[in-house]
């Protein structure tokens, strides 16, 4: 009889770690085929709500042709740059792929999983990337004015560039234009974007494919993790 009493405390005691009802954790009045079943259901309730939350793919993405409300932009057409420099008074842009007048040149040094081999079996997981700032319609020149300003956002301005350098950037929620290429690619945004932040593209056809492409990346990284 002692044996079952232990046993029944110990099914007390953990009925009560998982929901604190000293009520519904007695289980001396079940066989011992249903405690084992009550166990094992409550034990995996325990489990689950213990489970931290994972970053998830569901960014907001939105549709729209009006780039006049744009934080950051990440594009590799100098058409798409010049119209949004025209339009907004302040952004970010990174430019992937080109340099241009008033942009800060710089390198960004992917994860080797998202490089790419050339045809002799050399990795390139090196990119060039252009940074251009404007602050309250000021367009800020190479050097100093655009390391302060992107000090300013927490980003110390170097030559070569991690995704986690670039991170900050999108830290607090921004609204992010995105080109998608071959360069700017899901997996970069997954990993370089905050989920809090809202993605623009330009039309459904964009959508479809960034919302599809964001949740490969999440499956992938979560069979991997």
């Amino acid at each position: 009889m002692s044996g079952l009493r232990n046993s029944s405390s110990e099914f007390f005691f953990f009925q009560l770690i998982v929901d604190g009802n000293f009520r519904s954790c007695d289980l001396r009045r079940l066989d011992k085929s249903d405690q084992k079943s009550a166990v094992i259901r409550r034990f995996n309730l325990f489990r689950k709500q213990l489970k931290v939350p994972q970053n998830t793919a569901e960014f907001k993405i939105v549709i729209n042709d009006d780039t006049r409300n744009i934080d950051v932009a990440l594009i590799s057409n100098e058409k798409i740059k010049d119209v949004l420099w025209k339009d907004q008074s302040t952004l970010i842009i990174l430019a992937f792929g080109f340099r241009t007048e008033n942009f800060t040149y710089h390198l960004l040094h992917l994860p080797d999983d998202m490089g790419k081999e050339d045809l002799d079996g050399r990795l390139h997981n090196v990119v060039s990337l252009s940074i251009g700032s404007k602050c309250e319609g000021k367009v800020l020149q190479p050097g100093q004015e655009t390391t302060t300003f992107l000090s300013e956002k927490e980003v110390a301005s170097r030559l070569v560039f991690s995704i986690d350098d670039l991170k900050p950037l999108f830290f607090k929620k921004p609204t992010v234009f995105i080109e998608l290429t071959e360069v700017i690619t899901a997996d970069l945004i997954y990993n370089m974007i905050s989920p809090e932040s809202t993605l623009v593209v330009r039309n459904e056809v964009e959508k479809k494919k960034l919302v599809k492409n964001l949740r490969c990346v999440h499956e992938r990284q979560q069979k991997s993790s």
